[in-house]
């Protein structure tokens, strides 16, 4: 399915909602917008020679001035959609470090993505178009699980990491169950990971029936597939 980015699997998972973390503020009057500092996640989704299609998604919180009434009157919920706005840079990272910097990207929607016993629930997405060349590795993509390679970071334009303090995990976040784990360079501690759980019921298509998945930062843990009655 893969010429070179899916040639090694790692197998790890996605989806988006959260547990345990403040609500996104809402708002009457402005857009939706990503705030700086946020980790989300990265699927790889097809290549070309030159390129690879990459989607970003993020938690529902790190969308600042979430739109008090939406859907909008008239528009079914799995249909609703909303720009959001984001004036910054995108830093994607993996075990290893950083993979590249992505500058201005466009594109982010705010669109569904779940229903069930925690409601209907919304999160930031975007699809975009990265150059192998401007990679440092190759993803890992995982076919099996819908191609989640990596991590992504949001910055504000002009600020590099050393103008940034990104958390690390606390120690003993990574226990057993753990599928993946981000570093924004080489030997420093996680700012992100994935871990598994067993157990879970009636869960979308974005990996093996039964298996509950979390994207764990310092800001709490987010529930990465749609699960549940």
């Amino acid at each position: 399915m893969r010429t070179n980015f899916l040639a090694r699997y790692v197998i790890v998972i996605m989806g988006l909602v959260v547990v345990g973390c403040q609500t996104p503020r809402t708002s009457k009057g402005e857009a939706p917008r990503l705030k700086t500092g946020a980790i989300g996640v990265v699927y790889a989704i097809s290549e070309t020679q030159a390129d690879i299609e990459i989607q970003i998604v993020f938690p529902s919180q790190a969308a600042d001035h979430f739109p008090s009434a939406f859907p909008p009157a008239g528009t079914e919920y799995w249909q609703a959609k909303a720009p959001i706005d984001f004036l910054g840079n995108l830093l994607l990272f993996d075990a290893e470090g950083i993979l590249t910097s992505i500058k201005n990207p466009r594109g982010f929607h705010l669109v569904f993505w779940c229903e069930n016993d925690g409601g209907t629930q919304y999160r930031p997405e975007a699809k975009l178009m990265v150059s192998k060349a401007s990679l440092r590795r190759p993803l890992s993509a995982s076919v099996e699980l819908k191609g989640l390679s990596a991590f992504a970071l949001t910055l504000p334009t002009g600020q590099t990491l050393a103008g940034k303090s990104i958390p690390s995990i606390e120690p003993g976040s990574t226990e057993e169950g753990t599928l993946m784990q981000g570093r924004l360079s080489l030997g420093g501690r996680p700012v992100a990971m994935i871990r598994a759980e067993s157990g879970a019921e009636n869960c979308d298509k974005n990996g093996p029936e039964g298996l509950m998945v979390y994207l764990r930062t310092a800001q709490g843990e987010f529930p990465l597939r749609c699960c549940g009655p």
